[in-house]
């Protein structure tokens, strides 16, 4: 009788693959060539027209002393007025810059918030995370300062780096050996307690198991402790 061979599965063949590789954020920026171009960014400065000079001018033969004096004093107005008008167009640009700041963060948040796949982040935590990471690594500051010239290395940080951490950072795992913990806790009070917990839904373990966060779940827990449901 033939021998059956024997070959092995997909699944088999699948589950001996190496993991991806972890993406750094020097990896996005050596993908974009992000190091190869400055930042270049200047805001485009419309020269303003000199005012127009209409009072009356010495004649500079006849009343040369007159001129002199006339030409100083057209000479400071001029100044003063390219100043005030230079100090103007600087509050509207740095306006425009936290705008554009402004709105760029908020889109970040919600790039960031888009990948958290149910786990619940408030927006302003989720903004001093990435303000922390910035930080903590100067690349991701340079991706941030040149995303107006690299967009999709800045989108690239955000979706394959930071997402990845902020997810991990506030996903909240129950340890299997604190619920072991709290299984055995109740089964030694149980004897002594009036009130017990009802079965399904109300009990410990489905109160613990439907916990959000970790504030949530400490709450319950040093409820149960202290009261015994």
């Amino acid at each position: 009788m033939a021998e059956e061979t024997q070959t092995p599965s997909t699944e088999q063949a699948t589950s001996t693959e190496a993991p991806a590789p972890e993406v750094s954020l020097d990896d996005v920026a050596k993908q974009f060539n992000v190091d190869e171009v400055a930042q270049t960014f200047q805001p485009q400065v419309q020269q303003q027209p000199q005012p127009s000079i209409t009072a009356s001018v010495p004649d500079p033969v006849l009343d040369q002393a007159g001129f002199r004096d006339w030409a100083s004093k057209q000479d400071q107005e001029i100044k003063q007025s390219l100043n005030g008008l230079q100090q103007f167009q600087q509050r509207l640009i740095a306006a425009e810059v936290q705008r554009r700041e402004e709105t760029d963060l908020k889109s970040a948040v919600q790039t960031l918030k888009g990948k958290l796949d149910g786990v619940q982040v408030d927006d302003d935590t989720i903004e001093v995370f990435l303000g922390v990471q910035a930080r903590k690594e100067p690349r991701l500051k340079q991706l941030w300062d040149q995303r107006g010239k690299h967009p999709q290395a800045w989108n690239a940080a955000l979706n394959q780096v930071i997402a990845p951490r902020l997810k991990k950072q506030f996903t909240f795992k129950t340890d299997s050996q604190l619920a072991e913990n709290v299984r055995a806790a109740k089964q030694s009070t149980s004897s002594s307690l009036t009130t017990k917990d009802e079965p399904g839904q109300n009990s410990i373990e489905a109160k613990l198991a439907g916990a959000k966060d970790p504030q949530e779940f400490d709450r319950i827990w040093q409820g149960y402790i202290s009261t015994g449901y």
